[in-house]
């Protein structure tokens, strides 16, 4: 992705260092019973990411609260307390065969795009099928300490 903000855009992995809960929570359980209180996105759209098929929607159309991305049976929840997240914030939901590099079943929930000079607070949860969850988070520059952070379970 790119950015208005910055000179120029590179991919930066990072590790999220997992700080344990101060509640044990199933995250996959919370994601599937949270799921069905939670209305679908109605403007979906599928976007190449990756190399994979994702369905995604735009930021300006979540909403602050619960939002709901779909692809099948898996579903994605993303949780903002911001009422107005920027246009280039990318949610999506991908679930199906990653054939680059090998031949992976992959389950993904993706936020992408949030940029600029406000902290992004958002939270993720997936109805995932399998309990080897991977948090990942990338981004551009180095957070402070304390300002990423992954729960236990992802």
């Amino acid at each position: 992705w790119s950015s208005p903000h910055l000179p120029s855009t590179q991919l930066v992995m990072a590790e999220v260092p997992v700080r344990p809960a101060k509640y044990q929570v199933d995250w996959a359980a919370f994601a599937t019973e949270k799921q069905k209180t939670i209305p679908m996105m109605n403007e979906t759209f599928e976007k190449l990411i990756f190399f994979d098929k994702f369905t995604v929607v735009s930021g300006s159309q979540l909403i602050s609260g619960f939002n709901k991305v779909c692809q099948g049976n898996f579903c994605c929840l993303l949780n903002t307390s911001f009422p107005l997240l920027p246009e280039n914030l990318i949610f999506g939901a991908f679930s199906g065969l990653h054939t680059v590099s090998g031949k992976y079943y992959l389950e993904i929930c993706l936020v992408t795009g949030p940029t600029g000079p406000h902290p992004w607070h958002l939270s993720l949860a997936g109805t995932f099928t399998t309990p080897h969850v991977y948090p990942q988070a990338l981004h551009t520059q180095d957070l402070p300490h304390g300002e990423k952070e992954v729960s236990a379970g992802g």
